[in-house]
């Protein structure tokens, strides 16, 4: 049977590596389950690309798809980061009208994590993405395999592109 000439494909990959989940083969980084339409089809990957905890001030709690290249089998991947250390932050304190001394911890939000996921070699290396300077709501990533061959950068706006289109993740504040 010949693939599908199109598919849909989930914007929430499968997290695998822990408990009943589905294991993906031996060192891959990514695994794709290919559906005929009208059902969806799965990106996986492990827990090296999406960690099992994430770091509680992170405004994307789980991994979803950004973008992808379909004519090179690449998916470009946000995936939340793991916890920061507790020691993370700077340390300030503040005396109360009581006359007690509180201290708390000050912290950056951490940034996702972004990852060009090459479903034919099954690897996932992290990219670094940039900011646009006219908005901060684009972001772009290049492939490291077109990198080398020239070039195609993807481009992402985060903003939904209906009313139907529910954000990837939740922007959750501390």
């Amino acid at each position: 049977m010949a693939p599908p000439s199109w598919v849909i494909l989930s914007c929430e990959p499968r997290v695998c590596g822990g408990g009943d989940d589905p294991v993906l083969p031996q060192g891959a980084d990514v695994a794709l389950s290919l559906a005929a339409p009208p059902r969806v089809a799965v990106l996986s990957v492990s827990r090296r690309v999406s960690p099992a905890e994430v770091d509680h001030c992170a405004r994307c709690k789980s991994p979803f798809v950004l973008a992808l290249d379909p004519s090179a089998g690449l998916v470009l991947l946000v995936a939340p980061p793991p916890p920061s250390p507790d020691d993370s932050g700077d340390l300030r304190s503040w005396t109360d009208r009581n006359g007690n001394e509180r201290t708390f911890r000050v912290s950056l939000i951490p940034r996702p994590l972004y990852f060009v996921c090459d479903v034919a070699a099954a690897t996932a290396p992290p990219t670094s993405p940039t900011r646009s300077a006219s908005s901060s709501t684009t972001t772009s990533a290049s492939s490291p395999r077109q990198e080398e061959a020239g070039g195609t950068t993807w481009s992402s706006s985060s903003r939904p592109s209906s009313a139907t289109t529910r954000p990837p993740c939740s922007a959750s504040r501390p």
